[in-house]
């Protein structure tokens, strides 16, 4: 099977972290009337389908051109917890399960279908996420990579951003708002590639995935 888009595509309008601009794509020139096409995209840095470097939470964490490419790409275990109903908490005992039965992978994608509302207002309430518990554990793990296709790792009141914290102070990349993982589980190989802006806490990305049989 070829590669598959995991990615929202940016557009006017789209859906938003409440209180978060939303995205402009205007035309600042046009073929008819220029004879080229130029647009002005305005945006937050973590709209859409976006990484979080440890710079979005830690003081003198690492800014998102400087994550080193491996953690960006390679294979993946892609963890189906799309059972889960709506507000539910993924607990550590579940999660590190998961993780044994997939062989302990560098990098984690978590499906949980939640991508289905995506463009509704549902999406940015009572998605599935961690629990704090769930997310020290994978950050005792240190691994390469975390995706999930919601909003967020964590419930977006978590007190003091704790799991995204936890997992950012071990270097973990969080990707955000993936979509399509239904089509990658159990493994894939992936490419996760965030605008290289320097000394920003994260960027939109272009996220693609084609299935694996096994990951070795």
């Amino acid at each position: 099977m070829g590669w598959i888009d995991l990615t929202h595509p940016l557009t006017n309008g789209m859906p938003v972290i409440p209180g978060d601009a939303s995205p402009e794509v205007l035309d600042v020139q046009t073929l008819d009337r220029d004879g080229c096409s130029v647009q002005e995209i305005r945006c937050t840095n973590h709209v859409g389908t976006h990484v979080d470097a440890p710079l979005h939470f830690l003081s003198g964490g690492m800014s998102v051109e400087r994550i080193p490419l491996h953690k960006l790409l390679g294979y993946t275990a892609v963890l189906d917890f799309s059972g889960l109903e709506a507000g539910a908490r993924i607990q550590w005992r579940e999660l590190e399960h998961a993780l044994a039965g997939a062989g302990n992978p560098d990098k984690v994608l978590i499906h949980t279908g939640w991508d289905r509302d995506f463009g509704s207002p549902q999406y940015f309430r009572d998605f599935p996420a961690l629990s704090r518990e769930a997310a020290e554990g994978l950050a005792g793990l240190q691994i390469d990579l975390l995706g999930v296709d919601t909003p967020s790792p964590s419930q977006l009141d978590d007190p003091e951003q704790k799991i995204h914290k936890d997992l950012l102070a071990a270097e973990i990349v969080i990707v955000e708002n993936l979509c399509g993982l239904k089509r990658l589980v159990p493994f894939a190989e992936v490419v996760i590639l965030p605008l290289a802006i320097r000394e920003a806490s994260g960027a939109p990305c272009r996220a693609v995935g084609r299935p694996q049989e096994d990951s070795s």
